[in-house]
Parts: structure tokens; C-alpha cells; sequence
């Protein structure tokens, strides 16, 4: 069995090929994603430092205001923009002077709406990166015993579930620094 680069299909990108990595057998990559995820179980501190790291980043990253703050501020604006609709509507303010107001608040609501989504998710990565934490080296002990006695099948789920995990805790998953670029030698 053969494993290629789908940027090498032309068909797949308007007939132009991203990628011009030659075909390699699977076994070796069997072999050596195996390899890696052995060394992970027995050294579960590798992926830990690297996870302490990115929650590091998120606690020290620049200083925003809390949720909860952006979520008043929303609330007052919300609470505006409906006094500004009553205010036309019992013919306090004219159109002109309605329609650009109303189309203000609205590049405010939507701005801090945005700053509450990327807190809430800042919040969300940050307790997603202390549950992994805390689970990886417990996964690592109760497996570590299993994994030389291992089959294809469990080894492919043992190796789902690392991903899933990884996937969970940092939005993505990084299975490692070689590149199909890099893996042409």
C-alpha cells in the first residue's frame, strides 16, 4: 500500500498540482508514527511542556477586558439602540439623524460582540489545555503496559484518540514538524 500528498492530485486544485512529493509506502509511516506515539506514552512530559506553554500564551496574552465587562458594555448598547428606536418612532429624531446613529451602534454591537466571542474562546482553549493536562499522563499510565501487545486496530484507535485529544485541546492537530516537503529525501 502507497501513501501520497492529495496536493500531488491535479484534479483536486483546478488541474494545477500543489505538491510534488513522490509516493511513499505506508508501512515506514506506520512504523514511525508508531514509534512517535510510543515515545509519547513514555514520556507523556514532552506534549505537557508544550501544552503548559500555549496556556502560558493564553493567561499572559495581551490584557482585554473581561467577559463579563464586554457583555455589560453590549447589554447598555442594546438597551441604546432600542431608546434610539423609540425615539423615532415617536418622532424625537428624524431619519437623518436616526440612520447614522442606529448604523453606529450597530459597528459597536457587532465589534463587541466579536471581543466576546474571541474571549469566550480564549476561556474555552484555556480550560480545554488544563483538562489535557491533567488527563495525559494519567491515559499514559493505564496504556503505556498495553501498547507493546497492541494490533493494527488498537493502535489506530490509540492513535485517534491522541489525536482527538490534541484536536480538543489547541483547535488543531500538529502530528509533527515533518512536512511532506521535508519527507521528498
Amino acid at each position: 500500500m502507497l501513501s501520497r500528498c492529495t496536493g500531488t492530485n491535479g484534479h483536486c486544485f483546478d488541474g494545477q498540482r500543489r505538491c510534488d512529493a513522490r509516493t511513499l509506502p505506508v508501512e515506514p509511516l506506520d512504523v514511525a508514527v508508531w514509534n512517535e506515539v510510543c515515545r509519547l506514552l513514555a514520556n507523556p512530559a514532552r506534549v505537557m511542556g508544550e501544552y503548559q506553554r500555549r496556556l502560558q500564551a493564553v493567561r499572559t496574552g495581551p490584557r482585554r477586558p473581561e467577559l463579563e465587562t464586554v457583555e455589560r458594555q453590549l447589554a447598555k448598547l442594546r438597551g441604546g439602540m432600542g431608546r434610539l428606536i423609540d425615539s423615532y418612532a415617536e418622532d424625537v429624531i428624524s431619519k437623518a439623524e436616526f440612520e447614522p446613529r442606529r448604523a453606529g451602534m450597530r459597528q459597536r454591537v457587532a465589534k463587541l460582540e466579536a471581543e466576546a466571542t474571541a474571549l469566550q474562546n480564549a476561556a474555552e482553549q484555556e480550560h480545554s489545555l488544563q483538562l489535557v493536562i491533567g488527563k495525559l499522563e494519567t491515559f499514559a499510565i493505564l496504556v503505556r503496559d498495553q501498547v507493546d501487545e497492541a494490533d493494527w486496530t488498537t493502535r489506530r484507535d490509540l492513535i485517534r484518540t491522541l489525536a482527538w485529544c490534541m484536536d480538543q485541546g489547541c483547535g488543531r492537530v500538529d502530528p509533527s514538524p515533518v512536512s511532506c516537503q521535508a519527507m521528498r529525501t
